[in-house]
């Protein structure tokens, strides 16, 4: 009997030891999520123990994002004012690590096929290298350049053509 109630005493202090250390690990890995929370500048709710992300609708950032996008005429290199829509898009990104982002890059039919397919590609690596640079861990970033082969417009006129130059985000959750 008496060995009974010594094994019984190991096994509740062998089950206080596991729930403490447990509760332990628990701790650190919230105290950790606390610190990156507020590293990335957001807010963590105590209650829900978890980082409340900003309050910007995903397709808000993506369709900003499509709109104000400007690249230099024939190049990929993005205009300044491109910056801010580009910047609220990353800052909704990060705080989603499940997410993954297709970039495709389109253009019009002027210039040659080989320029064009070049073009929308470079377009395209170009958005991804800037969101890198926010933050975004370029392995959940994908890239596409169809050229002129997916127009949404008129080619034969101006604004058709400015419609077609353009590049596209795809979020996959």
């Amino acid at each position: 009997m008496a060995q009974k109630n010594k094994n019984n005493k190991i096994l509740i202090a062998t089950g206080v030891l596991l729930a403490l250390g447990l509760g332990f690990v628990i701790y650190r890995r919230m105290t950790k999520d606390k610190r990156e929370c507020s590293a990335k500048g957001d807010t963590w709710d105590a209650k829900t123990k978890t980082c409340i992300l900003p309050k910007i609708e995903e397709s808000n950032a993506i369709k900003d994002a499509y709109e104000n996008l400007q690249f230099e005429v024939g190049k990929a290199i993005i205009k300044q004012q491109s910056f801010p829509s580009l910047d609220e898009l990353a800052k909704v990104f990060v705080g989603q690590a499940t997410w993954k982002l297709n970039i495709a890059g389109h253009t019009d039919n002027t210039g040659t096929e080989a320029f064009n397919d070049k073009l929308s590609k470079d377009r395209a690596n170009s958005v991804k290298n800037y969101l890198v640079t926010k933050g975004i861990n370029g392995d959940r970033i994908t890239t596409e350049g169809f050229g002129s082969t997916k127009p949404i417009a008129d080619n034969n006129t101006v604004d058709g053509r400015n419609l077609n130059r353009r590049v596209e985000f795809t979020i996959i959750k």
